[in-house]
């Protein structure tokens, strides 16, 4: 009995359908990986979405000039002796906010011992003039 055509493909369909399984595996997987990571990289966007808003109102309420934050404690009926002892708690934390804007390690450190910003050193624009209001 001759084999026939038939069997002679057989295995060559059978190693052919093999490689095309373990193709469309590698493939299937790789799009999951892929997805996975486009997934977290998305979180850390949203994340630094959510607060950009809350960087430009500190910025901007950061410049306001002295003669208008009294002239919002007198409208809003505020003691202008709070408000100095806000700016005096907020002198002392000032160093921290900035390392928890920035990872601490060596080179953030060593930056910030020797080119201290003008925030961390001096405070918000005019605030020598109310600490010195001596309230």
């Amino acid at each position: 009995m001759a084999p026939s055509a038939v069997d002679s493909i057989t295995p060559i369909l059978m190693v052919s359908i093999g490689l095309e399984a373990v193709a469309c595996i590698v493939v299937i997987a790789l799009c999951i990986c892929l997805f996975i990571s486009i997934k977290k990289s998305n979180v850390e966007i949203q994340k630094a979405s959510d607060e950009l808003p809350k960087v430009l109102d500190s910025l901007a309420y950061a410049e306001l000039p002295m003669p208008v934050i009294c002239a919002m404690t007198t409208y809003f009926k505020i003691d202008i002796k709070d408000v100095v002892k806000a700016y005096l708690k907020d002198a002392g934390e000032r160093r921290k906010i900035v390392l928890d804007a920035f990872q601490m390690d060596k080179v953030t450190k060593g930056f910030l011992e020797k080119y201290e910003s003008k925030f961390v050193a001096h405070g918000y624009i005019g605030e020598q003039l109310l600490k010195g209001l001596g309230c």
